[in-house]
């Protein structure tokens, strides 16, 4: 799940922004996996996450239904949720499954500490992104990293950013006909809108804003202690 890690907030704030993963372990204990998938994958659908990918198949491409249909033993649920409210309550909700599957999520680390002390959970492993080393004079602006890091797997390039970015300040393109070509190319299913939306409602405010050029770390600040 480290393709998630490296997301970075320069317009948006990432308090808003988990993301959740359920992956059987191959072998160990994915025989007999699909009926507990298939509960989980009910939970989420009843808290009600804002994106979900499947095996290269988005939400709007796949019904429900045809996801339930096709679950199998290695499945893996991928989705995202934009309330620590939504994040906790399925937590807890698997959690009293006891169906002995791995989840991981992501988000910023103090959140994501808070949401498995609500949801009665302590977390076994942190896994932290250090930020961007080399020629990060070579990056494009932080506003278009923002985007293109939502999509761990880089399947959101620079330039359809740019594109879509000076496509929006022109009005040429409405916000939400570009949250939808943003959030496209990332199957995963793990492409905030809502961050997209801020970010592009800032841009037209900040219409004079240019994207030649720019540098990011993507650092978080770390929270001392431990993860009880």
């Amino acid at each position: 799940m480290t393709h998630t890690l490296h997301r970075i907030e320069v317009k948006t704030d990432l308090k808003a922004d988990f993301i959740f993963l359920c992956t059987p372990a191959n072998g160990i204990n994915s025989r007999g996996a699909t009926p507990k998938l298939l509960r989980i994958l009910e939970i989420l659908q009843d808290v009600g996450p804002v994106n979900m990918g499947f095996y290269g198949s988005r939400e709007e491409r796949i019904s429900m239904e045809s996801m339930k249909e096709r679950l199998h033993d290695n499945s893996r649920l991928r989705c995202l949720f934009d309330s620590r409210s939504k994040m906790t309550e399925v937590l807890r909700r698997i959690k009293d499954e006891d169906a002995g599957l791995s989840i991981a999520v992501t988000g910023s680390l103090p959140e994501v500490l808070a949401v498995a002390r609500e949801a009665g959970l302590t977390p076994h492993t942190a896994n932290l992104s250090l930020g961007v080393f080399g020629k990060t004079e070579l990056l494009p602006p932080d506003e278009i990293m923002e985007v293109t890091t939502m999509c761990g797997h880089g399947m959101i390039s620079f330039n359809l950013v740019r594109e879509t970015f000076e496509f929006v300040r022109k009005g040429l393109m409405t916000v939400e006909e570009a949250m939808v070509k943003l959030d496209q190319p990332c199957t995963c299913g793990i492409v905030n809108s809502g961050r997209i939306r801020e970010i592009l409602e800032q841009l037209i405010r900040d219409s004079g804003t240019s994207f030649d050029g720019g540098e990011t770390d993507g650092r978080q600040d770390i929270p001392s202690g431990d993860f009880n």
